[in-house]
């Protein structure tokens, strides 16, 4: 059986959640974080250092785990 208590995924609601898919198809990281700010190189690709970053700026939400993102 899942023992799972869930406790990160309360942390977004699903218009919440939408809103992070929709940003995550329109932008690339470079566009939200800057080169400087980016995980890789070219910031063409989401991250979860990226991720990270965006969903702080976009929601104000900090995961505990980075396994949560």
């Amino acid at each position: 059986m899942d023992q799972r208590q869930g406790g990160n995924r309360a942390l977004l609601n699903d218009t919440q959640l939408e809103d992070v898919r929709r940003r995550l198809h329109q932008y690339r990281p470079v566009d939200v974080l800057g080169l400087n700010g980016v995980a890789t190189a070219s910031g063409q690709h989401w991250t979860v250092p990226d991720l990270k970053q965006a969903l702080q700026q976009w929601q104000g939400v900090v995961y505990q785990s980075d396994s949560s993102y």
